[in-house]
């Protein structure tokens, strides 16, 4: 199977050709071989496959509260691949993130549970092309996809640091400041007790500031520790988060990568 790349697949082949010293040739031999296993990392396939293989080793990495820090790091290299296979988000003119601070000098934007940082990247790309300069806060489990992150980034020339939370650390956040943006996609689902990580990202946004997220219920799932997250939605009411676009966000902007939720902290 012919594989037409997207932007983050094409640094994967580059940055594991230069991680494992291959020739590019080779690491893109590597990936296709890998990607037409399954017929593609985003396939049904792929799915079952890792659903089996979340089964075969939960004796090993179970979700639970004591053992989910290291399920993420066991089934990182599986993860890593589906979000590769993803479409790459292009910011259009009429985002109404990027419309909104554009004008700016600089934007802080912190991506919680960042996996790859698709979003973050996608807007960082789309202000330094005017002009505004941009540093991202990623923060995740400390997996492989660090590296590449770092990898990314440096490339891309992109101010960003790392934040690796530290094991049974729970609701971690570094001292960052005041971000314009925060970006929790596909992320509160994870959480255990997720009302107490959302307490603590709102002492990081600015008043008026901007959040993307998902916070409709999720299937039950391995590692959708918490589906229900009708409690989460009361508190981003209480607190004053006002939902300004839901649902169609995205595919509105260009991207078309799933139901996204986008919210303001009412000043």
């Amino acid at each position: 199977m012919e594989i037409e790349m997207n932007m983050m697949q094409g640094y994967f082949v580059y940055w594991n050709s230069e991680r494992l010293n291959i020739s590019v040739e080779e690491s893109l031999d590597r990936f296709k071989k890998s990607f037409n296993a399954v017929g593609g990392h985003h396939s049904g396939k792929f799915k079952e496959f890792c659903g089996t293989s979340h089964d075969l080793y939960y004796p090993f990495s179970a979700d639970s509260k004591d053992l989910v820090y290291e399920a993420y790091q066991y089934h990182s290299y599986m993860h890593f691949l589906r979000m590769l296979s993803l479409p790459t988000p292009q910011i259009s003119e009429r985002d109404t993130v990027y419309n909104e601070v554009k004008g700016r000098d600089d934007v802080h934007i912190f991506d919680y549970g960042c996996g790859i940082a698709p979003y973050s990247i996608a807007y960082a790309i789309r202000l330094k092309d005017v002009g505004v300069k941009v540093k991202l806060h990623l923060i995740d489990i400390p997996t492989i996809r660090q590296q590449f992150l770092e990898y990314v980034c440096a490339n891309l020339e992109i101010e960003f640091e790392f934040y690796a939370p530290p094991k049974d650390s729970g609701a971690f956040f570094p001292e960052i400041g005041e971000c314009d943006v925060a970006i929790t996609v596909e992320v509160f689902e994870h959480l255990y007790n997720p009302i107490d990580y959302f307490r603590l990202m709102d002492g990081y946004i600015k008043d008026g500031g901007l959040m993307i997220t998902n916070i409709k219920d999720h299937k039950e799932d391995f590692m959708h520790v918490t589906p229900d997250l009708s409690l989460l939605r009361k508190e981003f009411a209480e607190m004053g988060y006002v939902n300004i676009s839901d649902n169609s966000y995205y595919l509105e902007c260009g991207v078309g990568i799933g139901s996204k939720q986008l919210f303001r902290k009412e000043m």
